[in-house]
């Protein structure tokens, strides 16, 4: 009797599982079946017009969709421009005035992530 209760269990953990993964691979782990972020263009995108490059580590990062947050996030600013590498989890932020790094950590915060260092 108890085997059988373990048992039944683990299928249920193993379907709960298959099913959150085959979702994963659909939709992306932001997708989740819902609509996708749609991508914010900066206002300017010419490099020669920014004075300030500032690298910062962005934590909990893991697929397109939370690329394209964290892009949005700077980009909706006026006077900023960002660029993210998914893989290493770090954001180019580009600006036209010097940036505080409080405001660029909250920014990234409030796109749903955790700020890591900042990097020269």
């Amino acid at each position: 009797m108890g085997t059988a209760i373990v048992v039944g269990a683990l299928v249920i953990f193993c379907y709960i599982g298959l099913k959150s993964t085959v979702k994963r691979m659909l939709h992306g782990c932001c997708g989740g079946g819902r609509d996708k972020v749609e991508k914010v263009k900066a206002a300017d995108t010419d490099l020669s017009n920014y004075l300030y490059c500032v690298s910062l580590q962005v934590q909990g990062m893991t697929c397109r969709e939370c690329k394209r947050k964290v892009e949005n996030a700077f980009n909706r600013q006026k006077g900023m421009y960002a660029v993210v590498d998914l893989k290493k989890g770090i954001a180019k932020i580009y600006t036209k005035q010097k940036p505080e790094e409080s405001w660029l950590r909250q920014i990234i915060y409030h796109s749903g992530y955790e700020p890591g260092k900042m990097l020269l």
